[in-house]
Parts: structure tokens; sequence; C-alpha cells
């Protein structure tokens, strides 16, 4: 594999090994709304919602964790992308039931609804995972620079070391979107309950 695969394979993993990890924790520090997000979505029982809560859980904090230490990364983008399958599944057939108003708690907080939005950007995920998979198989020894294995290796190369970032960037980008979307639903809302409030008051 050349270098320009290598880099790519670094970039994907670092970033969409972040994006799940951060996903995961903050799920773990407050695990009962996803577990009832997941029962709303209707797609699984009740009991067996609750059940697959931690599973989903612990599968994206795994699989996070293999991406960013370049452990097994084919085995953490092929957990990560089929758990994104059944996410776009579950927001495709609530979606088309026109059941918009569920709260995804992807990210721990209320995400004020579902749409086609929130499919694109799972399937974007989707396709980072796969090219994961694709990148390993090329090569049998993958490129493994990462944050906290083989520094000294990867630190000395300038690319390596701009990708480390670029992929931090992105990842932080990507998480402080959705904390930004959050804060402006939540505003949103706030406004709109206003005038209610002001008429009941009068």
């Amino acid at each position: 594999m050349n270098n320009a695969f290598m880099l790519l394979l670094l970039y994907l993993r670092l970033t969409i090994g972040l994006i799940f990890l951060a996903a995961g924790l903050t799920k773990v520090r407050n695990p009962r709304p996803f577990q009832q997000a997941i029962r709303n979505f209707r797609i699984l029982p009740s009991k067996a919602a609750q059940q697959m809560a931690p599973l989903i859980v612990a599968a994206e904090v795994g699989g996070g964790i293999l991406l960013v230490l370049g452990i097994a990364s084919w085995l953490g983008a092929a957990l990560l992308g089929l758990l994104t399958v059944g996410f776009i599944y579950g927001l495709v057939a609530n979606i088309l039931k026109g059941r918009r108003d569920l709260d995804c708690r992807c990210f721990g907080r209320s995400s004020g609804g579902i749409g086609w939005a929130h499919v694109a950007q799972d399937a974007v995920l989707l396709v980072g995972t796969v090219l994961i998979i694709v990148l390993e198989n090329k090569s049998p020894q993958a490129f493994q620079w990462s944050v906290s294995l083989d520094l000294a290796e990867g630190l000395a190369s300038r690319t390596a070391l701009f990708t480390h970032l670029l992929a931090l960037y992105t990842a932080a980008a990507f998480l402080i979107f959705q904390e930004v979307f959050w804060m402006r639903r939540e505003l949103q809302e706030r406004f709109n309950r206003r005038p209610v409030v002001a008429r009941q008051e009068s």
C-alpha cells in the first residue's frame, strides 16, 4: 500500500474511532435516556431493547478504542459498521412511518427529532468503516501510526503528524456540530414556549 492510502487509513481510523468513542462514553455516564430511546424506536421488544442498550454502548467504546489504537482495526470497523447499519435501518423505518419526533440520543443528549440528515450522517460513517476494512485488507501489515502506539515512528513524519491533527480536528468539529445543533434546538423550543406561557399568565 502506498503512503497516500496509508495516511487515508490513519485518518479514517482516528476520526471514526474518536467519534464513536465519544458517542459511547457520553452514554456510559447516563445510560437510561439511551435505553428509552431504543425502546421508542420500536425495532426491538421492550425487554430486548433494554438489554441491547449496554451492548451497543460497549460496541461503540470497544470499536472506537480498536480503531484509535490501530489494533485489529478491521474488527473495530466491522463492529461499528454493523452498528451503523442498524442505526440507519431504525432511522429510515421510523422516518417512513412519520415518526420524526423520536429522540435518538446518539451522543447522549436530546436530538430534538430525527430526519434524513441523521441518515446521511450515519451513511458517511458507514462508508468510512467500509473503507477502513478495504484498506486494511490491501495490506497484511497495515499502517499502524496512532496517538498512543508507534509515537517515535509516527511523529517523525510531518505528514503523519498533520494527519493525526486533521483527524483530531475533524472529530472535534463533528462533535461540536452536534452540540451546536442541540443548543439551537433547545433555544428554539424555549422560544416557541414563551408565547404560550405569556398567554397563560394573562
